[in-house]
């Protein structure tokens, strides 16, 4: 995912590792540009609660 606005650049992203006993996931914000680091701090709750939520979904559609 990128999305661009001007001052910020965000990326996120996904990476799965095999484990012995299943699958790791590991996901990703980034944002950078001159407004990337205060938007960052001003968001960081909100994107930590987004990405927990995605997580779960995540976990609650393959261990079913």
């Amino acid at each position: 995912m990128l999305l661009t606005a001007p001052g910020i650049r965000t990326t996120g992203g996904h990476r799965l590792e095999p484990t012995p006993t299943g699958t790791l996931v590991t996901a990703s914000i980034d944002q950078s540009g001159l407004l990337g680091p205060l938007l960052g701090l001003a968001l960081r709750n909100l994107t930590n609660h987004y990405l927990a939520l995605e997580t779960q979904g995540l976990q609650a559609r393959c261990t079913t």
